[in-house]
């Protein structure tokens, strides 16, 4: 259709609204100046469709018309026209006397004012509802200055028409081919239509024919898995088909679709095993086992079901987890009694269809345990014990046709034959472990080789009592047999305890509990004999989680029988106990406010303030109670606020604080337990804020803070690992000071370090950052805070550094920037915070210095400006911030000063001893 355009001067408004004509040219078409023409006149033009086009005259309105004579329907209509300049004609369409379209002409400085090709213009107006007989008017008007209105020609296109499409066959087999069909109409001819098919739901793809043209009308699809599928068709024409001069078909405009629905089948044949019945356990030695098997089918695997049972009568009857589904291809069976299991599976397809295999299981006998008699045993050296196995019930609780043969072994102690005859060696010691082993399973038991009394140095096992009261055995976590059931007034008596010529002044117990715990009363000889100690059992955190307990008491020596009685809750259980055993105090150390010392065999005990876990218990928890820290420990030093641990094997370990690197460990991370940082040591220094390490090969080592030359480098740079420092040591200072006391294997005496009141002795007040030589024959030495202790090897004591409190004990208050004497007859020295204490050859103690928490243990708080005598029988004596620890020649454990964090034995109470006092650990 050709919409018209005019002249200039001239303005047009022309309404469309289509008129029909089936004619041989493929579309409905009509020419302008064919209507019923009011206003409007006709015009040549070589430009038009055919040569003529009609003009609205001129100061009118024109009015084009026709009665519509095709069929009922929804148009797409487009009208040419030719467009010219000043665009200010006004149009309006008509259908059936209704305006449904109205524009203005648009078009400014077109090429022409007369029709030429190159303003010939359209309007499309879509799916606009026509009738036959509704009348279709153009209205226009010429709206001076305005242009002549011409008018070409008019196109109409109406959608397809549609039938239902078909599917031949609807019902196919999976793989096969259907042949989909539609029939179509169309206003331009059902050749200019095309057909697209596509799948719109079903399960598998679909394989077509040529699609997407005329022929596709009719189309075959190949559907390879079974389902329901459905399809659709979308048919479209070839939009308006212009008539000479126009030229070109346009896309589509037109399109209509229709569903249809093929069903596939598909011919059932039988499953088949794609993986024959197993068991992932054949034969079975426990009460159940996994059984598979794998089907295959032509509806999918997921589709079958699995049914299990057993062939024929069983020996019991059997449980399947899973049974008749499709997880049952895997299930779970279950059995009562040993014996032989035919298994039978069916596995059965949606169509009823199936297919069966069988399995044979054989469930064998398998005991659940082992047991020893005896359990435990004490035997005397090159004596003999037999011991018998005797495997327990089978897996179902039933009792074994045939016992297994044994397997005997002894870890040491003596030698054990095929039959379980164990023979023992000439020496002490156990317990023992004695196993018995059959297929998987072992069996143990416990022996003790002993003389025909118990060393108390050695572990005795507390299952190994003489006789009892009220107390019963049970397998121990830890190995053998612990006491367990113990209740308050419950007792154990162990006869014949040889404490040795060397006596013994410290219990060790392994104790557990769930319970709030108790106390283990120790008396010798009779249960009515006066008390000998009495030993705190805390919480450990579970009935099978261990821990040591100690206690002290004053030595004992010989044979003697012990006695152990339990006092705690009348309501409950207290706790377990698995070994005893009885050392001594071997050494001590004093951290700032913590005691620290060793028994005789090599186990390390702490207490006293953890605020940074300079204990090295794990826990920054401050313990009024001693804790076991290490094992096989031979030496320690405790600073401001960390410790150092030396072991047998030359190990250094360390923990607490290190802020500094003073662990030496290259990090600054705190350690609340000990960490290795060395080996091959032969002693060490926790000082201040630093470590000072002297190796087995005489080098001297250090670590940590390096602010005013601890470390002797001759820099102020902190070390997190040590580093060498100096050659040929042979001592080091005792003592948390800031400065350094060496000597070395010439006797020579070389210091190092804070130097603000002359504790260095080089004769001035400068800190010194590098070692310097400053006495010879030196065989002792000892820091304070801010002195220096000296001792020669002719005994004489000299002595350095701040003297306001007498510290230095030569009887003045005066400063001293170089070393002076102050007495002779001296064995041992040690420094505290501004207090000295010395330990003369014939085992006296003597102090000096302040003593306002009685630190000086003379008594009183007066501070003593030269040597005053404080005790006697002393083998070695520490000293920390402001208490005093003494170990005397008997063994005991003796204290003075200020207990603030229980250093001093007394749990939580702070107390001030102004004399030495027994210390009562573990009370």
């Amino acid at each position: 259709m050709n919409m018209i355009l005019f002249n200039k001067n001239q303005n047009w408004l022309i309404i469309l609204l289509l008129f029909l004509i089936f004619d041989a040219r493929s579309q409905i078409f009509t020419q302008a100046e064919t209507m019923a023409l009011t206003n409007y006149s006709k015009e040549n033009s070589v430009f038009a469709s055919d040569g003529k086009c009609i003009k609205v005259d001129k100061d009118a309105t024109g009015t084009a018309q026709w009665a519509f004579s095709g069929p009922d329907g929804s148009y797409d209509i487009k009208v040419w026209y030719f467009d010219e300049k000043d665009g200010n004609s006004e149009f309006s369409v008509f259908v059936n006397g209704a305006r449904v379209d109205f524009w203005k002409s648009s078009r400014q400085g077109s090429c022409s004012t007369v029709p030429a090709v190159c303003n010939l213009v359209s309007r499309t107006l879509l799916g606009v509802t026509i009738k036959k007989g509704w009348t279709i008017s153009f209205q226009g008007t010429y709206s001076p200055p305005g242009e002549f209105a011409r008018f070409d020609c008019i196109y109409f296109n109406a959608a397809p028409t549609i039938s239902t499409p078909i599917a031949m066959p609807a019902t196919i087999n999976a793989g096969a081919t259907t042949t989909l069909s539609v029939s179509a109409a169309d206003d331009g001819g059902e050749q200019n239509l095309k057909y697209a098919w596509k799948k719109i739901s079903g399960p598998g793809p679909v394989t077509f024919g040529k699609n997407g043209s005329n022929v596709s009308k009719t189309i075959s699809a190949t559907i390879p898995i079974a389902g329901t599928y459905v399809f659709v068709v979308k048919v479209s024409d070839r939009g308006f088909n212009y008539e000479r001069p126009l030229r070109g078909i346009e896309p589509p405009k037109k399109t209509i679709s229709s569903c249809v629905t093929v069903n596939v089948t598909t011919v059932n044949t039988p499953p088949k095993i794609a993986k024959p019945a197993f068991a992932t356990s054949n034969p079975v030695v426990t009460t159940s086992t996994v059984i598979s098997v794998l089907g295959t089918d032509d509806a999918g695997e997921s589709n079958l079901t699995y049914t299990w049972d057993v062939l024929g009568t069983p020996v019991t009857p059997v449980q399947f987890g899973i049974n008749a589904t499709n997880a049952a291809k895997t299930t779970t069976i279950s059995f009562a009694k040993a014996g032989t299991y035919p298994l039978h599976v069916v596995i059965t397809d949606k169509g009823g269809l199936s297919i069966a295999d069988t399995l044979i299981l054989q469930v064998q006998q398998r005991a659940r345990g082992i047991a020893i008699k005896p359990d435990y045993q004490r035997i005397l050296i090159n004596a003999q014990q037999q011991f018998v196995a005797i495997a327990d019930s089978d897996q179902f609780g039933n009792s074994l046709l045939q016992q297994p043969n044994f397997v005997w072994s002894a870890s040491s102690g003596g030698t054990i034959d095929t039959n379980g005859l164990f023979t023992a060696f000439n020496t002490i010691g156990g317990p023992f472990t004695i196993n018995a082993s059959a297929q998987t399973m072992i069996g143990t038991a416990k022996i003790a080789v002993c003389n025909d009394s118990f060393d108390a140095f050695a572990t005795i096992p507390a299952a190994s009592f003489s006789t009892m009261s009220g107390i019963v055995t049970e397998p121990c976590s830890e190995g053998g047999l612990d006491v367990s059931g113990i209740q308050d007034q419950d007792a154990l008596v162990f006869y014949n305890v040889n404490f040795g010529i060397g006596g013994a002044t410290v219990f060790c117990a392994r104790i557990a509990t769930g319970s709030n715990g108790g106390s283990i009363e120790l008396r010798l000889d009779s249960a009515n004999s006066p008390l000998l100690a009495s030993c705190a059992v805390p919480q450990t955190g579970g009935w099978q989680t261990w821990a040591d307990v100690l206690c002290n008491f004053p030595k004992v020596i010989g044979k003697h029988s012990l006695y152990i009685k339990f006092i705690g809750n009348k309501s409950i259980d207290l706790f377990n106990i698995n070994t005893i055993h009885f050392t001594s105090i071997s050494s001590i150390a004093a951290g700032d406010v913590s005691t620290f010392f060793l028994t005789s065999d090599n186990a390390l005990w702490a207490l006293g303030s953890n605020e940074y876990g300079q204990l090295g218990d794990g826990t920054t928890q401050n313990r009024t109670n001693p804790v076991h820290i290490m094992s096989g420990v031979k030496a320690m030093s405790s600073g401001i606020s960390h410790s150092l641990f030396l072991k047998i094997d030359g190990t250094l370990w360390a923990c607490g604080e290190n802020l500094y690197g003073q662990l030496g460990d290259g990090t600054t991370t705190d350690r609340y337990t000990p960490v290795q940082v060395m080996s091959n040591v032969q002693s060490m220094r926790a000082g201040g804020e630093f470590s000072l390490m002297l190796k087995t090969d005489g080098t001297l080592w250090g670590c940590g803070d390096n602010e005013i030359g601890e470390l002797g480098d001759n820099t102020t740079v902190s070390h997190l690992l040590p580093e060498l420092i100096m050659s040929n040591v042979k001592t080091l200072a005792k003592g948390q000071s800031w400065h350094n006391l060496v000597v070395k294997t010439d006797g020579t005496l070389w210091t190092f370090g804070y130097n603000a009141t002359g504790q260095v002795g080089d004769g001035t007040i400068n800190d010194r950052y590098i070692p310097i030589q400053i006495m010879t024959d030196v065989k002792g030495i000892a820091g304070g805070w801010d002195h220096s202790l000296i001792v020669q090897t002719n005994g004489s004591l000299w002595a350095s550094g701040l003297n306001s409190n007498g510290e230095l004990g030569d009887n003045t208050d005066v400063t001293k920037l170089t070393p002076t004497q102050v007495l002779a007859g001296v064995k041992e020295v040690s420094a505290g915070c501004d207090y000295s204490f010395i330990l003369k050859a014939d085992s006296t103690v003597w102090g000096f210095g302040i003593n306002d928490g009685g630190e000086l243990g003379t008594g009183d708080t007066n501070i003593y400006y030269t040597p005053v005598k404080v005790d006697s029988g002393v083998q070695s004596i520490a000293v920390g911030q402001a208490h005093t620890l003494m170990l005397k020649e008997d063994g005991s454990l003796w204290g003075c000063g200020i207990g603030a964090f229980g250093d001093l034995g007394t749990g939580p109470i702070t107390v001030n001893w102004l004399k030495p006092q027994p210390i009562l650990l573990g009370r």
